[in-house]
């Protein structure tokens, strides 16, 4: 379903359905709390856009502390 009209193909997608898209795979490929996924934005102070749209990086809200620091491992 994410391979398909609203989210492809990338070159034309509406910021809005790429912030979705990005969210979910985010959320299902992380092992972090659901918390430290809130505080990604995509206002210009925590998005970056590459040259011609080649990369883009989400950084959390400036301010942001996580409940825990660390992640235990198993």
């Amino acid at each position: 379903a994410l391979q398909q009209d609203p989210f492809e193909p990338l070159q034309s997608v509406d910021l809005s359905a790429l912030s979705m898209k990005t969210a979910l795979l985010t959320a299902l490929t992380s092992v972090k709390r659901v918390g430290n996924l809130q505080v990604l934005s995509i206002k210009d102070l925590c998005l970056e856009v590459g040259p011609a749209d080649s990369h883009v990086v989400l950084r959390p809200w400036p301010g942001y502390m996580p409940k825990m620091l660390t992640t235990p491992f198993r």
